[in-house]
């Protein structure tokens, strides 16, 4: 009888201790593949960062950037949406907004000038157009934009386009009364 509760109880142990190893392998394999998961989606989120360094230099944005580069990193944004951690998946969004965000003010700013006043890190004195009024440069809301180099280069230009259309602006009401007095 001891013998039969010895070799039982061997037995048990035994078995306790194989469920012991085999329950903390599986531990160790689960923390191995979640380790491995978040390895990947931190390379992903790297690896698509790093493609959104391209469309910006500094604050500003990179030269010749068009809409269609921005719906491009889109596209490969929301296809790794599965594959990034959401916290990081959502900083990535809001980097492309703010970037899209930027295009749409440059441009509206760009559009007052005959030729592109600011491209890329380019920054170009203009002549601005003749149909333009200071309400349309008032339009322009900058406020949507963080305080940086690119919200000050901005309001700078629209500054100029103001100063040049209210010195035109007088030149002409000059030339008017001139015209005026001399009739």
């Amino acid at each position: 009888m001891k013998r039969k509760r010895k070799k039982r109880v061997l037995g048990l142990m035994s078995y306790m201790i194989a469920l012991i190893i085999v329950g903390s392998g599986l531990l160790m394999y689960r923390n191995y593949t979640q380790q491995v998961t978040i390895a990947r989606q931190e390379a992903r989120y790297q690896k698509l960062s790093k493609e959104m360094k391209h469309l910006t230099l500094d604050e500003y944005l990179a030269r010749d950037l068009d809409v269609k580069q921005i719906e491009k990193m889109q596209k490969k944004i929301n296809m790794e949406k599965d594959k990034v951690v959401q916290s990081k998946y959502k900083v990535l969004q809001d980097k492309l907004s703010l970037i899209n965000t930027k295009l749409v003010l440059q441009e509206a700013v760009n559009n007052l000038f005959k030729t592109p006043a600011l491209n890329g890190l380019t920054l170009i004195e203009e002549e601005v157009k003749d149909n333009i009024t200071v309400s349309d440069i008032d339009k322009i809301d900058l406020s949507v934009l963080p305080e940086s180099v690119f919200k000050t280069t901005l309001k700078q230009l629209k500054s100029e386009a103001k100063t040049k259309i209210e010195v035109v602006s007088e030149d002409n009401t000059d030339a008017t009364e001139d015209d005026v007095a001399y009739n």
